[in-house]
């Protein structure tokens, strides 16, 4: 019997090996299936967060991506002030992006814009550009001759159809009142007679008068090169953007992004909202100018 029983005792080891070996690889590949699982549910919630939010692009040069001095590379981008803004005052959930190229002209554009929409979808972009383009003349206390000012304008009416061709909403920000460019003879002037050709010319749904929002003579909020806003400056732009934006995407016909509407995830490049989208005979949405003195 004891002989039997050793016998039977070593042929059935092997057999209770390969039963937990099996056992173990069917634990081990069923836990890399949850595993598996798991990162898709993740990847899968996180597409959706991000397709039921209004997509922003900011484009433009290092005003857009937040240098505060003519070296100090990116600091402080107004678009993320702009995206907490629209969700904690507007109920609008967004995700706001930044490109923005230091010295960057309307002139040299568009190819880093057609660049930028090429790699991802917007239903809104905002485009702020034309400090390059006149920094020569203002900083030598000049305004900008006509043929400066009329080429600016006709190089951003390109950049805003390139916008409306993707299928976004494009909105001209209007050059800001930078305090060298205030300094200069007729310099106050020269931006306001530009902004209002920027909003009647660009051909774009939407005009917002940045020149409103960051007020030149309050010089905490600039940097000391008098052409770079400070970290707070950038953070007053992000949210005094916030409202007129809104007001331009409402357009009068409600808002697609809006958590009361129950409806978030509309595209918004397409049907209502500012401008009425690609091939509307809408006229172009404005926001009040600035036309307070110098």
């Amino acid at each position: 019997v004891g002989a039997s029983w050793s016998a039977n005792c070593s042929s059935a080891l092997p057999v209770a090996s390969a039963r937990r070996r099996r056992l173990a690889s069917e634990a081990l590949r069923d836990a890399d299936v949850r595993v598996l699982l798991l990162s898709m549910s993740f990847a899968l919630l996180s597409t959706v967060a991000t397709a039921s939010r209004l997509r922003v692009l900011a484009f433009g040069d290092s005003l857009v991506d937040g240098w505060t001095s003519f070296s100090s590379g990116p600091r402080e981008r107004f678009a993320e002030h702009l995206e907490k803004a629209l969700a904690e005052e507007h109920a609008t959930a967004a995700a706001v992006s930044a490109v923005g190229q230091a010295g960057l002209p309307a002139a040299r554009a568009a190819g880093a814009l057609s660049d930028a929409l090429s790699k991802h979808s917007y239903d809104v972009v905002l485009i702020l550009l034309g400090a390059n383009d006149f920094y020569g003349p203002f900083s030598r206390g000049l305004s900008p001759s006509r043929e400066i000012v009329d080429k600016a304008v006709g190089d951003l009416r390109r950049l805003h159809a390139i916008s409306r061709g993707s299928g976004a909403k494009s909105v001209a920000l209007g050059l800001m009142h930078h305090p060298v460019f205030e300094d200069a003879d007729g310099g106050h002037a020269a931006i306001q007679r530009f902004n209002e050709r920027l909003a009647g010319e660009s051909g774009a749904d939407g005009f917002i008068d940045t020149a409103r929002l960051v007020p030149a003579g309050q010089a905490s909020l600039w940097s000391s090169d008098r052409v770079h806003m400070q970290p707070e400056g950038y953070a007053m732009l992000g949210r005094a953007l916030a409202s007129p934006l809104t007001r331009l995407l409402d357009g009068g016909a409600g808002h697609p992004h809006r958590h009361e509407t129950g409806h978030e995830g509309g595209h918004s490049g397409h049907g209502g909202g500012a401008g009425g989208g690609r091939g509307s005979s809408s006229p172009t949405l404005v926001e009040p100018r600035d036309t307070s003195p110098p």
